[in-house]
């Protein structure tokens, strides 16, 4: 059973359980639950990942929340990118690409 004070390894052991935090967040703690699901600022705002689950703020790559970065989420509870920018190369030439068009 998960539950909103829960630590980061229990909330991220799987997608249901993170989709379970989510429920409780939403509807005990809309603050912290918009904190750690919005995509703004993270995979440049959910636009050119093709790895991210945007209705569930879920990264596939890593199968992490997308806002959950493996080091600095899980030791020190700080907001990072669960790919650490794996694909910020490729994200930088798709932007490239459009802005040209």
């Amino acid at each position: 059973m998960i539950n909103l004070d829960d630590t980061w390894e229990n909330i991220c052991k799987s997608k249901e359980t993170w989709l379970a935090w989510c429920f409780l967040a939403e509807n005990n703690d809309k603050e912290m639950y918009k904190y750690w699901t919005t995509l703004e600022g993270c995979c440049f705002d959910g636009i050119y990942c093709d790895q991210l689950d945007k209705k569930n703020a879920w990264c596939e790559l890593q199968e992490l929340p997308c806002r959950v970065n493996p080091f600095l989420t899980i030791k020190h509870g700080i907001i990072g990118m669960a790919c650490m920018g794996a694909y910020e190369g490729i994200y930088e030439q798709k932007i490239k690409e459009i802005e040209n068009e």
